[in-house]
């Protein structure tokens, strides 16, 4: 699959600028700024959208600009890369969220330390069908899921009697 060219994101953007201008036509210069392209980019655009000569100029009709550019955004190479790019967006926007969790601190008990069922910090309350949990903070909260994590590890059959599961 070629190069997807820098203006593509930006596709929308570009056919409201156009539909917005007044003039019919639109030389290489305003091709530039409008896909924001260098001059041999802006002629090979001009060219490919049915630009021509007229005199020293080469211009593109902006009418068949339109045209050419919503063809191209209902084209399936389009629609492929703003699938693709959603997918991008997300993949970082789920990064971003996961690792602003990772640099949470979570004060831990070493593995000799563990001191059972009986040695669960204070505010955790497990009984059959129900458990409590008082926290100050969200660390705070963590911590304590983290202390009852391991206290289930450490001793499953405990678990089951206090949870109710036996």
């Amino acid at each position: 699959m070629p190069a997807i060219p820098s203006w593509f994101q930006r596709l929308g953007e570009i056919l409201e600028v156009l539909r917005s201008l007044e003039a019919p036509f639109l030389d290489r210069a305003a091709v530039e700024q409008l896909f924001g392209v260098r001059r041999r980019r802006a002629h090979q655009l001009m060219a490919a959208f049915g630009g021509y000569q007229a005199g020293k100029a080469f211009l593109v009709d902006r009418g068949s600009l339109i045209r050419a550019l919503e063809n191209l955004r209902a084209g399936a190479p389009f629609q492929w890369e703003a699938r693709r790019s959603r997918r991008v967006a997300e993949a970082l926007t789920a990064a971003r969220r996961e690792w602003a969790a990772r640099r949470v601190q979570i004060p831990a008990a070493q593995s000799g330390e563990h001191r059972g069922w009986s040695g669960l910090p204070e505010g955790i309350q497990l009984q059959p069908g129900e458990l409590r949990i008082a926290f100050a903070s969200a660390e705070d909260l963590l911590k304590k899921l983290f202390d009852l994590s391991q206290a289930i590890a450490h001793d499953y059959e405990g678990f089951l009697r206090h949870a109710g599961g036996e």
